[in-house]
């Protein structure tokens, strides 16, 4: 059935209903008035403020901070110094409830330190599969300290290696998900990562690295912070010594190991050659015909023999300083190839953390492999394979002369005898 409206009828109801056919000129194009208001505000104070200028003289090296603080305002205690205590206080309106744990706060901190290619990223990356720790990866290569280091230098250098996101040390990949963290912050972090990234590039090269990365943690956040650093051997029982609230694993593999790893990695253009250890270090170790510190050069030596001079004297200071200090223990990389997951299980233990499924899997996954690791850096790899290629891969000749002169540090006496770890071939156990 149709209807059938009349012009009369239409004019009679436009009549009555005016404010619906015509309405007023704000009502009817007051939404596109607004839009255009907010964009040509919008181009008005861009220019009055010089938006642009302030971006492109910004500092941008300091943004992460304040997007750090920005996050975390609310729940930021007051610490005051009184009487001898510190007195630790929360906003009225804190989210963290009328009675917050301080607990969750303070963090406890496990140093990782050890000679490059000896393993040390595979033991931080075990750790890091541990839901409740939080990973920074060689924050000492983005911060540079003077060759004189001092107790207060040591304190310094503890303080920014924990404090502390540089960019380069928190995107150290795979970047995990963690339980501390939702969903929503998981994502915005790996965000901001990536575009921090792409907008350090523009930045000059002296301030690349000190872009922070917040944590974007909640509560309870990670109760350990892992650091893992692969300078300043030397100085780990001073690390130790200075911060007995700290753990620190100093991470030794046999001298074939670090050579070979350590050679591959040059012949491919990843690593930078190496250079002799501290001279009155090497001239206590071993006597060179005659001629004192001040005149050995590196040109005086081959490439192998300045890696296993490296090798013999700065593990040698550290297990000669190590003693008394019971908070720093030295793992053999290869007991821990041996038995990933007994050895991994008592370290953690030691560090106050539980064994967790995560790094169960990923020591599996380890396992699983069938052989080493097609990448240099990769770190999923059989361990068993990684620790033993070097007898195959080294050329025996090259194997006796490492071995010659690493038999002179105390540090190559962790792998003579019968408790040398089981994953080094027999013939190489003296």
């Amino acid at each position: 059935m149709s209807i059938t409206v009349t012009n009369a009828e239409i004019a009679d109801l436009q009549a009555r209903h005016e404010e619906v056919f015509r309405p007023p000129f704000l009502r009817r194009y007051g939404l596109l008035l607004a839009f255009a208001f907010c964009a040509f505000y919008s181009v008005y104070c861009w220019w009055f403020f010089g938006v642009g200028k302030v971006l492109e003289r910004a500092n941008w090296g300091i943004a992460g901070t304040y997007l750090a603080d920005w996050v975390s305002y609310e729940v930021r205690p007051d610490v005051e110094f009184e009487d001898g205590y510190l007195e630790i206080t929360y906003p009225r309106f804190s989210p963290l409830g009328d009675n917050p744990d301080p607990d969750w706060i303070v963090t406890k901190r496990i140093l990782i330190n050890g000679l490059g290619r000896s393993g040390t990223s595979w033991v931080q990356k075990v750790f890091d599969h541990h839901p409740s720790v939080l990973a920074i990866h060689e924050p000492d290569l983005v911060y540079r300290f003077g060759d004189v280091i001092t107790e207060k230098t040591v304190g310094e250098m503890a303080e920014k290696y924990f404090s502390r996101r540089p960019l380069r040390a928190m995107r150290k990949r795979p970047i995990l998900r963690k339980p501390y963290r939702s969903n929503a912050a998981h994502h915005l972090r790996n965000t901001y990562m990536y575009g921090a990234s792409m907008v350090s590039t523009l930045l000059p090269e002296a301030k690349r690295p000190f872009v922070q990365v917040p944590d974007f943690t909640g509560r309870p956040g990670p109760s350990h912070t892992v650091v893992k650093t692969v300078t300043r051997q030397s100085y780990a029982p001073e690390f130790a010594q200075s911060n007995p609230d700290m753990k620190v694993i100093y991470v030794v593999r046999h001298p074939c190991g670090y050579v070979a790893s350590q050679s591959k990695g040059m012949n491919s253009g990843k690593m930078t050659p190496v250079y002799l250890p501290p001279r009155e270090e090497l001239a206590r170790l071993y006597s060179f015909d005659g001629r004192t510190a001040d005149e050995l050069h590196e040109e005086d030596f081959t490439e192998l023999e300045i890696m296993a001079y490296r090798w013999s004297v700065l593990n040698d200071v550290v297990l000669r300083k190590i003693d008394g200090r019971e908070n720093m223990r030295v793992v053999l990389y290869e007991d821990l190839c041996a038995h990933p997951r007994e050895a991994f299980a008592d370290l953690l233990e030691w560090c106050g953390l539980d064994w967790a499924e995560e790094c169960d899997a990923f020591i599996a996954r380890s396992l699983d492999q069938d052989g080493d690791a097609d990448g240099y850096h990769d770190l999923v790899r059989n361990p068993l394979t990684a620790a033993t290629r070097w007898s195959t891969t080294l050329p025996k000749d090259d194997q006796k002369q490492v071995i010659s002169i690493a038999k002179e540090s105390c540090a190559f006496g962790l792998f003579q005898g019968p408790d040398a770890p089981r994953s080094i071939p027999q013939s190489m156990v003296t």
